[in-house]
């Protein structure tokens, strides 16, 4: 017991170092991009007389996200920022705690090595900023709901792979909860890994019972999303693909990526893929690699083919976030595994020792949403 306790102190104490050296190097900032939807929510200013009657912050309460309304239970304008950054933090702990478990089930066997590689994932260049295609946030300079997804996102990913699918389940309808369109994602990841599991998929009542706990885990959120929604716009000849080519091209349109981001994230997934035969797990890592690049694909077709809110508000193309987070976090798995293992050829282990220098000292491209 001593032991095991021991063990998880160490684990957890690198993954607050780990945590604290990603915010030093993303910093936090307060009232920036989509915090000016955050902060007039929190703060209940669609409530005052003066903006009750205002049509942007009367869109607020359809912003559908838990974490909102919780913080609203303690913000004020004197404590805002100090909660946002809490969040900030926090959200950032969680990430690596989960990733602390992702190591430790695919083959860094030891507390030091996993330190190793959540240092390396916490100042990975391509972990820093948003996606290379999508523009979706991994780790920003500031607090946003999205972000704060990656914990749960991870633990419920570790859990299937160790079978645990009411576990997965549960983690996934957190995940729901803080962001419905990354909730959505993870359940179709989840499906298609269970689809390849011929033990899981025909074990009806293990089915059954996770899907249970999924709609009882996300169904305040999913409430929320129904009566949030409206009746199709009498706009005619509305077109939403146009606004967000216009406006806001880069979570939607793929054509919005450049051939070098499209590039690095191909090479990054290759290396993703790679890595999986390398673990211990050689099942699982592959099937949620290929359903993120699946919906990948079709993120990057349908929003020109079916003119639909409803598709574009899936972000389908933002899953490319997710893809890239997790292949270099099973990158980081596998080379540190390599690195840590004596019984490996030194020229092996001297090409890992390559891999990880790579990982955190190739620089990305500065990149933008628009």
């Amino acid at each position: 017991m001593n032991t095991i306790l021991r063990q998880n102190s160490l684990n957890f104490f690198f993954a607050l170092i780990a945590a604290l050296a990603s915010l030093i190097i993303t910093g936090f900032e307060f009232g920036i991009n989509n915090n000016v939807f955050h902060i007039p929510y929190v703060l209940r200013y669609n409530e005052l007389p003066s903006l009750e009657t205002d049509v942007f912050y009367g869109t607020l309460e359809k912003f559908t996200s838990m974490v909102w309304p919780f913080f609203r239970l303690f913000c004020n304008e004197g404590n805002i920022e100090r909660v946002f950054f809490l969040g900030h933090f926090f959200s950032r702990l969680l990430t690596f705690v989960a990733l602390i478990w992702l190591f430790k089930e695919n083959g860094v066997s030891s507390a030091t090595a996993r330190g190793l590689s959540l240092i390396t994932v916490a100042v990975c260049p391509w972990l820093l900023g948003v996606s290379d295609v999508g523009g979706h946030g991994l780790f920003i300079n500031y607090f946003t709901h999205s972000e704060a997804t990656w914990g749960p996102l991870v633990a419920s990913l570790v859990a299937a792979q160790r079978g645990k699918l009411k576990w997965a389940a549960a983690f996934a309808g957190i995940v729901f909860l803080i962001n419905a369109f990354v909730g959505i994602w993870l359940i179709i990841i989840l499906a298609a890994i269970v689809a390849s599991n011929s033990n899981q998929r025909s074990d009806w009542q293990l089915l059954i019972k996770s899907a249970l706990i999924f709609c009882l885990t996300a169904a305040p959120v999913a409430i929320w999303i129904a009566l949030s929604i409206k009746e199709k716009s009498s706009y005619e000849n509305y077109s939403h693909l146009e606004y967000i080519r216009t406006y806001y091209p880069g979570h939607f349109l793929i054509e919005s990526a450049s051939n070098y981001s499209l590039r690095n994230l191909a090479i990054i997934v290759y290396c993703g893929f790679v890595s999986t035969f390398i673990g211990s797990s050689r099942r699982f890592w592959p099937a949620a690699l290929t359903t993120l690049v699946a919906l990948l694909i079709v993120g990057a077709i349908v929003p020109h083919f079916i003119d639909n809110r409803f598709i574009f508000n899936l972000h389908l193309i933002r899953s490319a976030g997710v893809l890239q987070f997790l292949s270099i976090a099973l990158v980081a798995s596998a080379t540190v595994s390599i690195i840590s293992d004596n019984t490996k050829p030194k020229a092996m282990r001297a090409i890992a020792v390559l891999a990880v220098s790579a990982l955190i000292t190739v620089q990305a491209e500065p990149k933008s949403l628009l």
